[in-house]
């Protein structure tokens, strides 16, 4: 066995796709079950980035079920630093540089390319606007 986990016995189509307000509860339940309560972002601070930048938000389901997700936003600010965590709206989608806030991925399913498949698929949908993911 190569350490894969192998996927659950009700695993459906895997998807990715952008936010949507509606995606507030299960985005805020994924990243309390991913990081510890002093890290993870509370849920209004996600609401506040949901508002700002929806589109930076990748989404992963496994059939209807939210098993992994992106964020972060654009700036011209090359380095990451707390004070773009707290205030989404520095976002500037025209911003030079893509900031990962965090690569939340439900623990059952850790360990099977979930984050790659959402950078891929994220690469892809944006290929004319050369330059914008590193």
């Amino acid at each position: 066995m190569d350490g894969a986990v192998p996927p659950p016995e009700d695993a459906g189509q895997m998807q990715i796709r952008t936010a949507a307000p509606g995606d507030l509860d299960a985005l805020a339940a994924l990243e309390a079950a991913c990081f510890p309560s002093a890290e993870a972002a509370d849920r209004e601070t996600l609401a506040g980035r949901l508002a700002a930048y929806p589109q930076h938000f990748w989404l992963l389901f496994d059939g209807a079920r939210l098993v992994s997700f992106v964020d972060g936003m654009m700036t011209d600010q090359r380095d990451l630093t707390d004070v773009l965590y707290e205030n989404a709206s520095l976002h500037d989608e025209n911003g030079a540089w893509q900031m990962i806030f965090g690569v939340n991925t439900h623990p059952d399913y850790r360990r099977r390319g979930c984050a790659g498949i959402q950078c891929a698929g994220e690469k892809r949908r944006t290929a004319p606007a050369a330059g914008k993911i590193r």
